[in-house]
């Protein structure tokens, strides 16, 4: 039984603009950085339309990343003393080059609530990795449309391209506490989905938001990696090194990177399979 380069994968809501968005995206930056992930996902990066400002090409270069970005959540915000039109959207950043993207619209009950996935393919030194990031709907009692949002992305998962995927990753905020996240991803018998977090060793303390505002007023994990295949499928991957990252306020500054935390995980692809 033989191993590829392992992949190291990072999941972040970047806060759009809130906050002191200039000292957070310096603290962003140098704790990635520290990180080394090969692939981050990141929901809530804040765009201009004029382009800028733009969290995602603004850490990819300082990075040394490749970036694709997906338009979401167009409205007026402010962001450093100016009013501006502006996106809240989805993006994927590689150290390799990401072979192609789909923005994917995803069911709402709600007309003004627009909710998209940014679907990536990426050719991981010969091995194929189909990553899905996600932000689905923030109001807690609204399962049935979650149920939907993640339903729409595995049926998008499951599409024949004509590309042999070796592992999908569904990645980012589900805004679906722990304890309910079961719950999410019942009723699809045809998917085994397994959860990085535990899979790869991660500490029973998992907290993803510090518990701010009405919709999460306790602290909580609504960020997660999740790995899915085929329910006859046997699993030719495994993780290690599960954690909460970017949980930690700049030394100098004392400023959080985002209000919500990150997940990290690393996944070994196993040629020859290893069930688990």
């Amino acid at each position: 039984m033989s191993e590829r380069s392992p992949l190291r994968i990072l999941t972040i809501n970047t806060w759009k603009c809130d906050g002191n968005y200039d000292l957070r995206m310096q603290a962003l930056a140098k704790q990635i950085s520290s990180l080394d992930p090969d692939v981050i996902t990141l929901q809530e990066s804040f765009r201009t339309v004029d382009g800028t400002v733009d969290t995602a090409k603004s850490l990819a270069n300082a990075l040394g990343m490749h970036c694709q970005f997906a338009q979401a959540r167009r409205k007026t915000r402010m962001v450093k003393a100016r009013v501006v039109e502006s996106d809240s959207g989805l993006a994927m950043l590689s150290r390799v080059p990401i072979q192609s993207t789909h923005r994917l619209v995803l069911p709402t009950d709600s007309p003004s609530e627009e909710r998209v996935a940014l679907l990536g393919i990426l050719d991981w030194h010969g091995v194929v990795v189909n990553i899905a990031n996600v932000h689905f709907t923030h109001l807690p009692e609204r399962m049935l449309v979650k149920r939907a949002q993640l339903s729409a992305v595995l049926d998008a998962c499951s599409t024949d391209a004509g590309i042999d995927v070796h592992a999908n990753l569904i990645c980012g905020d589900f805004n679906t506490p722990l304890h309910e996240l079961q719950e999410l991803l019942a009723g699809r018998n045809e998917w085994t989905i397994r959860d990085s977090y535990v899979l790869g060793g991660g500490e029973s303390e998992r907290i993803t938001i510090r518990g701010i505002g009405a919709d999460w007023p306790d602290a909580v994990c609504i960020d997660y990696i999740l790995h899915v295949q085929k329910s006859t499928e046997s699993s030719t991957v495994r993780f290690e090194d599960s954690s909460i990252v970017l949980n930690q306020p700049n030394g100098k500054t004392g400023v959080f990177p985002s209000d919500h935390y990150g997940v990290m995980t690393t996944m070994h692809f196993v040629n020859g399979g290893e069930a688990f």
